[in-house]
C-alpha cells in the first residue's frame, strides 16, 4: 500500500486532498506527506503519527535488546544504561557501526558508545515531535520486527538526484564555479525568484524563474546544502561538500519581502595558494617573505569581506616548509583544507572553544607559526600579541580600512605602543579589484579625468568596455590584488614622529589602484571607490 492510500483509509485526509496533492506532486517533485502539510491539509504533528504507524510493521527499535555481539563485549546493561543516560535509540547495528536515534548531536555520546564497543558510532538526528512519536512506538514494539532506516544521503547524492530542481541547481553550481565566480545569489522577487552569480566582483543575473518555482525551488535548494526545511522565519547557516566538484559550499539564507533569500559562497577545494602566484606587487612579495623568515612576530592583513585577506594569508602559510614546521590555524569556520597544517574550525555553537582559549592550548603545543582567523576583541589580540612576542609568528586580519588603521585597532584594543612597534612587523590593506580587458578595453573619458583632477594629456588611463568581448566576461577577466602595506622599520619611525610625521609611509589604495589603472589593468573609475 502507498503512503498516500494509507493516509485516506486512516483517516489523516480525504481522497480529494489526497488527489490534489498527488497532482502538484507531478510538477513540485515532493514528498506527497509534505506536500500536504503545505496545503495545511495535514499538520505536521499528525504526519509524524502517520509515518511511525505506517512503517510500525518494520519497525525495531532495539533500546531494550542488545545483540550478542555488542552484549560479548562489555555487557547489555551498561549498553543500556548508557542509552538511556542520552536518551538514545539503538536501531541498527553491523560488524563495525552502530547507528543511533537521537534528539540533538553529543561528541560525549559518539565517544562512549564507540569506546564501549569499538565501533564507529553514526547519529539519526530527528525533530522533537519524530523522535517523541518514535520513542513512545518503542515502549510496545514487539521484538521480532524489523527496522527499515533509509541511508542518509550524501552531498554529492543530493546534488545529483533525478529531479528539474536538483538539475537546475547542479547546472547553476557548475556554471558558476566554471566561471569563477565567488557567490550564488538565490533571491526570491515579486515576479518569482533570480538566480545570479557574483563575478568579478559583481552581481550578474543568470536566470529567472515565475512564482510557480519560487518554493520548490527554495526547498530542494535548503535540503541540497543541509537546511532546515522546517525553518522559514528566521536566519540559517549551513554547509555543503561536493567531493565529485571538489567544492564547498557556505550557505546562509535569510527572511527578505518575498520568501527566503539564500546565498551560497562557493569554497573550491582544488585552489592551490601560491604566493608567487597571487598578483601581489614585487615589493610587497618581498617583505612578506622576509618576515615569514622571523621567529616571532605580527603580520597583519586589513580588508573588507572579500577582499582575499584569508587567501593572501593561505598564500604565506604555503610559502613555509610545513614538513619541517609545527603550523596550525584557527578558523571560523574552516574553508579549505591546507595539507600538512592543523586547522581548528571556532564555532558559535561551542562556547568553550573561542578564539583566544585555542590560541591559549596552541601556545603549549609547541607551535611555530599560526593562523589567527581575526583579532576581533582585546583578550584576543592580547593573545596574539603575547604569542608573536615569545617564539611564534602569529598571522592574522583585524577590520581596518588602510595599514594605518591597523596600528589603531590594536591601539584600541589596548596594547602599548612600545609593544606594538617591536611586535608588528608587516601591517597591509587589501582589496581585490576586477581586471579589464586588453581586447576591448576604453580611453577614460574627459568627465572622469577632470573628477580625479588629472590631465588627459599625459595620464593613460583606461575604463571597462560594458559589452566585452570573446575574450572577457562583460570587460573583465578576473581579479587581481591591490595592496598597501607598512614595513616594520616604517612603523617604528611612525611611533618615533609622534604618529604625525606619514611621509614616509607608503602610498595608499587609491595610489596603489591610479598605478594599475595607468598600465591599463584596471578601470580607472574604481579609483573613486577605494576608501
Amino acid at each position: 500500500m502507498k503512503f498516500g492510500e494509507f493516509l485516506v483509509e486512516k483517516g489523516f485526509v480525504d481522497k480529494d486532498q489526497l488527489n490534489e496533492a498527488l497532482n502538484i506532486q507531478t510538477v513540485q517533485k515532493d514528498k506527497v506527506g509534505r506536500i500536504l502539510v503545505q496545503l495545511d491539509y495535514l499538520p505536521k504533528k499528525e504526519l509524524n503519527k502517520a509515518l511511525v504507524s505506517f512503517f510500525y510493521p518494520y519497525l525495531k527499535l532495539e533500546a531494550k535488546q542488545i545483540s550478542t555481539a555488542i552484549a560479548n563485549i562489555v555487557g547489555q546493561k551498561v549498553i543500556q544504561d548508557t542509552l538511556k543516560e542520552f536518551k538514545a535509540i539503538l536501531y541498527k547495528e553491523t560488524e563495525s557501526t552502530i547507528e543511533l536515534l537521537v534528539r540533538n548531536y553529543d561528541d560525549f555520546l559518539i565517544e562512549k558508545i564507540e569506546l564501549l564497543t569499538q565501533k564507529e558510532v553514526m547519529l539519526w538526528i530527528l525533530s522533537e515531535e519524530t523522535y517523541s512519536f518514535l520513542a513512545s512506538a518503542n515502549e510496545d514494539i514487539e521484538e521480532d520486527k524489523k527496522i527499515v532506516v533509509s541511508r542518509a544521503l550524501s552531498d554529492d547524492e543530493k546534488l545529483n538526484e533525478n529531479t528539474p530542481y536538483a538539475k537546475l541547481i547542479k547546472e547553476a553550481v557548475v556554471e558558476a564555479s566554471n566561471k569563477g565566480a565567488s557567490d550564488i545569489h538565490i533571491v526570491p522577487i515579486f515576479q518569482g525568484i533570480s538566480i545570479a552569480f557574483r563575478l568579478h566582483g559583481y552581481i550578474r543575473v543568470w536566470k529567472k524563474l515565475d512564482n510557480d518555482h519560487k518554493e520548490s525551488l527554495t526547498n530542494k535548494l535548503k535540503y541540497i546544502v543541509n537546511m532546515d526545511l522546517g525553518i522559514v522565519g528566521k536566519p540559517q547557516d549551513s554547509r555543503a561538500s561536493f567531493k565529485a566538484l571538489k567544492l564547498n559550499l557556505r550557505a546562509n539564507s535569510l527572511p527578505v519581502l518575498y520568501g527566503e533569500k539564500i546565498v551560497l559562497r562557493l569554497l573550491d577545494q582544488s585552489k592551490e595558494f601560491k604566493l608567487s602566484e597571487s598578483g601581489l606587487p614585487v615589493d610587497a612579495l618581498r617583505e612578506i617573505r622576509k618576515n615569514l623568515k622571523l621567529r616571532e612576530g605580527l603580520i597583519v592583513m586589513s580588508g573588507p569581506t572579500g577582499s582575499g585577506k584569508t587567501s593572501t594569508l593561505y598564500r604565506m602559510l604555503c610559502e613555509l616548509d610545513r614538513s619541517r614546521l609545527n603550523i596550525s590555524t584557527l578558523e571560523q569556520p574552516v574553508e579549505y583544507e591546507l595539507e600538512g597544517i592543523s586547522q581548528v574550525n571556532i564555532s558559535d555553537e561551542n562556547k568553550s572553544l573561542t578564539f583566544s582559549s585555542a590560541l591559549r592550548a596552541l601556545l603549549r603545543q609547541d607551535i611555530d607559526k599560526v593562523l589567527l582567523g581575526e583579532i576581533r576583541d582585546v583578550e584576543t589580540a592580547e593573545m596574539a600579541i603575547k604569542a608573536g612576542s615569545t617564539g611564534h609568528m602569529v598571522l592574522s586580519t583585524v577590520h581596518a580600512n588602510s595599514a594605518l588603521e591597523v596600528i589603531e585597532r590594536f591601539l584600541t584594543f589596548g596594547i602599548d605602543e612600545f609593544t606594538l612597534k617591536s611586535i608588528l612587523k608587516f601591517s597591509a590593506a587589501q582589496r581585490l579589484v576586477p581586471k579589464i580587458c586588453s581586447e576591448c578595453s576604453l580611453d577614460a573619458p574627459d568627465e572622469l579625468y577632470q573628477e580625479l583632477g588629472m590631465d588627459s594629456n599625459i595620464e593613460n588611463l583606461k575604463i571597462k568596455s560594458q559589452e566585452g568581448c570573446n575574450h572577457c566576461d562583460e570587460g573583465t577577466v578576473g581579479l587581481m590584488p591591490v595592496i598597501e602595506f607598512l614595513t616594520s622599520e616604517q612603523i617604528e619611525k611612525y611611533f618615533a614622529s609622534g604618529k604625525q610625521d606619514k611621509s614616509f609611509l607608503n602610498s595608499g589604495l587609491k595610489e596603489e589602484c591610479l598605478k594599475l589603472a595607468q598600465k591599463g589593468l584596471v578601470d580607472a573609475s574604481l579609483i573613486l571607490e577605494i576608501a
